[in-house]
């Protein structure tokens, strides 16, 4: 009876920071060339059902959101897209040729995301509670 009280004890408390709110964050990155190529022609695809410059975009829903865009070069393309509140997002390209996006969704999310050199690719994918 004791040790079942105790586990019971001991397990609450490791739900506890659960419960107090917290993030997780996937980053996705291509092995090869090829792969690179796709999530780049998935991203443009993204970008012409928005209507969106092929530069860079920021779309927000929600409040207390935060993002930023900054790129040196030609190439680059960037998206940030945040979903819930307080999120904090930032994507800086300097080179040429990037390619980002940041998915942030929840609440209380933050990432910044720095790409320097060429044909660089990836994607965050972040939810907060």
């Amino acid at each position: 009876m004791i040790r079942k009280t105790i586990l019971a004890a001991l397990l609450s408390l490791i739900a506890l920071p659960a419960l107090a709110g917290g993030q997780y964050t996937l980053h996705v990155g291509p092995r090869n060339a090829k792969e690179a190529a796709q999530m780049r022609a998935i991203m443009h695809l993204h970008d012409l059902r928005n209507s969106t410059r092929p530069s860079g975009e920021v779309i927000q829903h929600g409040t207390g959101n935060a993002a930023g865009l900054f790129q040196t070069g030609p190439g680059h393309q960037a998206t940030i897209v945040q979903h819930g509140k307080n999120h904090e997002g930032s994507i800086t390209q300097t080179g040429r040729n990037n390619s980002y996006a940041l998915y942030q969704f929840g609440k209380g999310t933050t990432a910044h995301i720095r790409q320097d050199g060429e044909g660089l690719t990836g994607m965050t994918i972040q939810h907060g509670w």
